[in-house]
């Protein structure tokens, strides 16, 4: 590493020595390579950054090759492409100046290819390289914020059927501005607390029977989901309507089947044609149930 410091250091000084003692009165803002590429001393000025900027650039392309096969970071890999094609763009960006300034050294004008071909891929360069150590850093908080505002969303249809229950003491409310993965731990919490004041009024016969009407149609996860949107609505209901279920000297609950499938109940009251359809065949049972 010291010694690349050092290379650096002699190219950037040279650079400037090489500048200073260059004879360059007229400006030149598009065409500075080229327009000066047989003057003394600007001739090596213009060499020398298009070969440090060609080797350096090829460094860094054939090292990021050899590392790639061992990340297994997703966005870290992102990041490497990102980086590799930008060196890329690079190597054509000197390629193109080396042929411009050499077609001048030998009597022809090839301009164009300093003036129009290579400023593009000194843009795509500049942008790729950019992306390629933003991405590992910036793409894992893209990918939690997008999980975070999904989980808050997916929660919403749980959070509007359990809120009927009046919290034991005044909540805090979060505005727009408050960071989403407080605001989700917020609804989280609200969701449990609301379930814990809801377990009286749980009805575990309901659940069953929403279980097994369920379990014809979808694989377990699912149904199991829906008989427990379907429990809690009951629930809530019931909560309503103050009249709690009987559950004799047992300290009233709400069970893991329901308890460890929440994104699924989220899910269930979010799909309100499904939801009503298996509801009201289970209410219909229990009605015919009660009457025999």
């Amino acid at each position: 590493m010291r010694a690349i410091y050092w290379i650096y250091a002699g190219i950037i000084a040279a650079l400037w020595v090489t500048f200073i003692l260059a004879d360059v009165p007229e400006p030149r803002i598009y065409d500075l390579d080229t327009y000066y590429a047989t003057t003394p001393w600007m001739r090596e000025h213009t060499l020398l950054y298009v070969l440090a900027h060609m080797v350096s650039s090829l460094i860094a392309a054939y090292m990021l090759w050899k590392w790639y096969p061992e990340v297994t970071h997703r966005w870290l890999r992102t990041g490497l492409v990102c980086l590799q094609v930008g060196y890329a763009s690079g190597l054509v960006f000197d390629a193109a100046k080396l042929a411009a300034v050499s077609a001048r050294w030998t009597g022809h004008n090839l301009d164009w290819m300093s003036t129009k071909a290579a400023p593009p891929f000194a843009l795509l360069e500049a942008v790729l390289v950019a992306l390629g150590f933003i991405a590992p850093q910036i793409g894992p908080w893209f990918q939690k914020s997008g999980r975070e505002l999904r989980d808050y969303r997916r929660l919403r249809a749980l959070w509007r059927t359990v809120r009927v229950v009046q919290p034991a003491a005044a909540a805090a409310r979060f505005g727009w501005w408050v960071p989403l993965d407080l605001r989700l731990l917020q609804r989280q919490q609200r969701i449990h607390d609301a379930l814990r004041l809801l377990a009286p009024y749980f009805c575990h016969d309901t659940y069953q029977r929403a279980q097994t009407a369920a379990v014809a149609e979808f694989d377990d996860a699912q149904a199991k989901g829906i008989a427990g949107a379907i429990a809690l609505q009951d629930a809530a209901d019931a909560y309503q309507r103050r009249q709690p279920r009987r559950s004799g000297h047992q300290i009233p609950q709400i069970g893991p089947d329901v308890i460890d499938h929440l994104d699924q109940v989220a899910r269930a009251l979010s799909r309100p044609r499904l939801f009503d359809s298996i509801r009201q065949r289970v209410t219909t049972t229990e009605s015919a149930d009660t009457h025999a």
